[in-house]
């Protein structure tokens, strides 16, 4: 299935869990692990949560789903894991059985169980049998569990938890796929007009020349607004400026360094530190109230993104839209990385 019949049919899947839920009713086989893959992935981001809220508030909510679905399908786009999860649990279609075994808590009715050509009789043996298997599944699962914590905790002598590390040649930490990207990236890795929320339109491009450099690290710039739809305010305008960095070790730094940089340049007051949701490897944001300016900075691999927003007054919409755009030039840098764009 393409990304549309994915997020269509998944969508459909949770829709059925909240109807379910609602009712009292267990979902169908496979259901209930499609809803909560759908579940986290639209909690992950605003939009996404905000259609998820509604929908389960009112399962019949055809924009609210119509929205869930946008969502999804833009993220199975842009993750080629998740699509590969929903595919697995979406083609395991269940089978029904007429003659299909009940269990209650641990007692088995009927007098066998049909599970395809195979036929389990209810007999002392086959009960042995069974108990004895779902014992091994247990004992599987643990040791699978267990090697993934192994796995994931493991790391070489005096190696840091938190620093990116490069997967092969030009590589980095951040995904299957994802590469180090070269300073000829910065300008494709920037957001376009299309990759904006409606209403906002280009105010300005290429902001910074293919001279401009800084640190070890490429500059790249543009400039979007939309009408304010406020007495105080006509427009508000979202500057991004992107860093392309020659190494991890500068990219850090540059990180660091970015939010007080910008802070110097304006020449602005006291600062206020916002909470954004963690968007990319690291995320920082901070509030300049005597500008009404808000600024968020935005680690990924070897790039730095930097948001100027304004203006800004700290309201839940604002913080919703700043970590919102946050979250697409993210995306959109991942893609450049993964070779999607």
């Amino acid at each position: 299935m393409d990304a549309s019949e994915l997020a269509l049919t998944a969508v459909g899947r949770l829709v059925a869990a909240v109807v379910g839920a609602a009712g009292g009713a267990i979902g169908e086989s496979g259901g209930d692990a499609v809803a909560e893959i759908v579940r986290s992935r639209l909690r992950s981001t605003p939009r996404g949560e905000a259609a998820l809220r509604a929908l389960e508030e009112d399962s019949g909510n055809t924009g609210a789903r119509d929205e869930a679905q946008g969502v999804l399908r833009e993220a199975i786009d842009r993750d080629p894991e998740l699509r590969r999860q929903l595919s697995v649990h979406l083609s395991s279609s269940p089978v029904h059985n007429r003659e299909s075994v009940v269990i209650t808590g641990s007692r088995v009715s009927r007098s066998h169980i049909s599970l395809g050509p195979l036929t389990i009789n209810n007999t002392p043996g086959a009960r042995f049998l069974i108990g004895l298997s779902a014992l091994l599944a247990v004992a599987l699962v643990a040791l699978a569990i267990y090697g993934g914590q192994r796995i994931l905790i493991s790391q070489s002598p005096g190696q840091s938890p938190s620093a990116p590390q490069p997967r092969g040649a030009g590589g980095s930490s951040d995904g299957p796929g994802s590469r180090m990207l070269s300073a000829a990236d910065a300008d494709r890795a920037l957001l376009t007009a299309d990759d904006m929320p409606r209403g906002w339109v280009t105010f300005d491009v290429d902001t910074y020349s293919e001279e401009d450099r800084q640190d070890g690290c490429q500059l790249d710039g543009i400039e979007f607004e939309r009408d304010g739809n406020t007495p105080s305010s006509a427009f508000v305008d979202a500057d991004f400026i992107i860093y392309v960095c020659s190494s991890y070790e500068v990219t850090g730094r540059v990180f660091q360094q970015t939010s007080q940089q910008l802070t110097e340049q304006e020449k602005l007051g006291p600062v206020t530190p916002l909470d954004v949701p963690k968007i990319g490897d690291e995320t920082t944001a901070n509030w300049y109230r005597s500008a009404d300016k808000a600024f968020v900075t935005t680690r990924v691999g070897n790039v730095v993104l930097g948001l100027r927003y304004h203006p800004f007054q700290a309201s839940k919409a604002e913080k919703d839209e700043i970590a919102e755009l946050t979250r697409r030039a993210v995306e959109r840098v991942r893609a450049v990385q993964s070779g999607s764009v």
